[in-house]
């Protein structure tokens, strides 16, 4: 409360700069959702203002604006010197829970997932790219590098291994680029050797059990017999939103007539023989795209029996972060966000039938893509990843180890894409970094970046929650009326 004291009642300074604009940044990116639902932005603003890393996931448009804010005091990057470097397609918010493992092909009946699971290869695949544009290629690795950075001082006793971390990262990146560049096979995805330690072995373990036993169904669903006796699958309905905005509800008014024409719509990854047996609204899921309208879809392939029964994500994205400078050309390269994120989930996956659900459609101005909602598709979580090192289920070795397989994750993905003039990717990302320095200056950077970036997040977390104290929970926003 320190900090609402100083804001609040202190001659203007740095501090009360700050603030003021962390909460115009805040509310013109949140200005889509303000006039949509006021409790949604609530919510999102509180999952924001409860963990530090979800207030990193929640402000990706504040992050990205402060790296063009004029700022003589800041290090000037050695990097973006190379024509087009500025500009290659990124991921926007690769952060490490926005990788996690997949699936390739149909998701297996309940008596095929034995055997299926000593053989699935489970790759690695950057999943949410909501935030996908033509950008630097250096704001990726630094918005990647955070992530670890957070969670490395999130486990106590291991704040000292941030450094380690964040520079091996920066190695597994460069490395990847230098050897993609010469012709080399990689980083495999989908392999045995896939690195990480025992936090990527963890997660494919996790997912291979929630798939086999069909985790995500159930948590989602009940069975229950019909007039004839025979068991039926139904979603599982809250009555409302729990104190943390999360919930799996009835319809709303409009809901089934959207839904119906997505799904009508819906060509790349709908199966032939689609049924619907059952559908909801969820909330609460996400932080940054949490007020987005999201529906769970019940199916199955029209069996009799309950093995086919299947669970599809239907979620609405909106445009990327709007900041001046950073992505350009997206109306001339996207007609819409459909389109948009169809084309770049081609581009990043490792895999075409990564997720074969997959899928983008257009529902007037708005989109909205399809993935699949089930174990086998397990995303990384931070807290998970800190109480394994605080517990010693993983070591800090592990964790940099983990940040070296990040690192070659997203140097992958950076290298099967373009440029916004259509050049690949590759060769540009390749060429700048050989003429910042190589390796050793892009790890040194990622690293004193990273540093700074913490330091960042330390002073501006404590700063919203002041200004949720003082202006309220929508931070004076009620005027942009739902």
């Amino acid at each position: 409360m320190w900090f609402l004291a100083l804001v609040s009642c202190a001659a203007p300074g740095p501090l009360a700069a700050r603030a003021a604009w962390i909460q115009e940044q805040l509310t013109a990116d949140n200005a889509y959702w303000l006039t949509r639902s006021h409790a949604r932005v609530e919510d999102k603003y509180a999952t924001m203002a409860a963990d530090p890393y979800d207030w990193m996931r929640g402000s990706n448009a504040l992050f990205l604006a402060d790296q063009l804010r004029p700022d003589p005091a800041r290090p000037r990057t050695r990097f973006l010197t190379v024509p087009d470097a500025a500009s290659i397609l990124t991921i926007g918010d690769p952060h490490l829970e926005n990788l996690g493992t997949s699936l390739p092909g149909d998701e297996p009946d309940p008596h095929e997932a034995t055997s299926l699971a000593a053989t699935a290869p489970l790759p690695l695949e950057w999943v949410d790219l909501d935030a996908a544009a033509f950008g630097p290629w250096t704001f990726d690795t630094r918005r990647a590098a955070l992530s670890l950075a957070l969670v490395a001082d999130g486990a106590d006793g291991c704040a000292a291994c941030a450094e380690d971390v964040v520079s091996a990262f920066a190695y597994g990146y460069a490395d990847e680029i230098e050897a993609l560049d010469a012709g080399e096979a990689g980083w495999p995805a989908d392999g045995e050797d896939i690195g990480g330690g025992a936090i990527v072995a963890s997660l494919r373990e996790t997912a291979r059990a929630d798939g086999l036993a069909t985790a995500e169904l159930d948590s989602f669903s009940v069975v229950e017999a019909d007039a004839a006796g025979i068991g039926r699958r139904r979603l599982a309905l809250d009555a409302a939103v729990d104190g943390q905005g999360d919930g799996v509800l009835p319809f709303g008014p409009s809901d089934a007539a959207r839904l119906e024409r997505v799904l009508a719509g819906w060509t790349v990854g709908r199966p032939a023989d689609l049924r619907v047996l059952d559908a909801a609204r969820q909330y609460g899921r996400g932080v940054a795209s949490q007020p987005a309208t999201r529906f769970v879809v019940l199916w199955d392939r029209g069996g009799s029996d309950l093995d086919d029964d299947r669970l599809l994500n239907v979620r609405e994205v909106v445009d990327p972060p709007s900041i001046d400078g950073i992505y350009p050309g997206l109306g001339s390269v996207y007609a819409n966000n459909a389109e948009r994120i169809a084309a770049v989930t081609a581009t990043f996956r490792t895999r075409p039938d990564a997720d074969v659900r997959a899928g983008a459609v257009a529902d007037g101005a708005a989109a909205f893509k399809t993935t699949s909602l089930s174990g086998w598709f397990t995303t990384f979580d931070h807290g998970d990843i800190a109480r394994a090192v605080v517990l010693k289920l993983a070591t800090p070795e592990d964790l940099a180890a983990f940040g070296e397989t990040m690192g070659r994750a997203l140097a992958s993905a950076h290298a099967r894409g373009t440029t916004l003039n259509g050049a690949p990717s590759l060769g540009v990302v390749a060429a700048d970094l050989a003429a910042g320095g190589g390796p050793d200056a892009f790890a040194a950077e990622r690293v004193r970046d990273a540093t700074s970036d913490l330091a960042t997040l330390r002073v501006d977390l404590p700063l919203f929650q002041s200004l949720l104290d003082q202006y309220g929970p929508l931070l004076g926003a009620e005027i942009l009326a739902p």
